[in-house]
């Protein structure tokens, strides 16, 4: 086992050979507790050496660091032009909504003025007939 004065980085290894002395006077922590928390412990301290060892071999070798970059690269440039593609094409709809839009307007209006004309007729009708009316009484 590694000496804890010399040695600062904990193996799966270590934690698992640790061993617990217990009291004679009373019994202290149960080492069932103990032993799962131990397992636990050394389970993820070897993902972790496994995940810190594949990094450091990512970062040694300086084609995978630089395809790592060139990867990188070309995801941003698929994520940009979706982005675009996806601007543009709302751009798109907003426009033929926009164009719907002034088209109904633009009907709504002319209905609109049809109707004040044909209130507006039907008003100046009855107004002669009220006029011809007084004028004859």
């Amino acid at each position: 086992m590694n000496d804890p004065m010399t040695d600062t980085t904990l193996t799966a290894d270590d934690v698992r050979a640790k061993v617990f002395t217990t009291g004679r006077l009373r019994e202290g922590y149960d080492l069932a507790e103990v032993d799962v928390f131990l397992n636990e412990v050394a389970a993820s301290l070897r993902r972790l050496h496994q995940e810190n060892a594949h990094l450091k071999g990512l970062v040694a070798d300086p084609k995978t660091a630089t395809l790592l970059i060139v990867n990188a690269r070309e995801q941003a440039e698929t994520i940009i032009a979706e982005a675009q593609d996806r601007a543009r094409a709302l751009e798109e709809e907003t426009r033929e909504r926009l164009r719907r839009a002034t088209d109904i307007l633009a009907e709504a209006h002319t209905a609109g003025v049809r109707e004040l004309d044909r209130w507006r007729t039907g008003l100046e009708d009855q107004l002669t007939q009220i006029k011809d009316a007084v004028a004859t009484s």
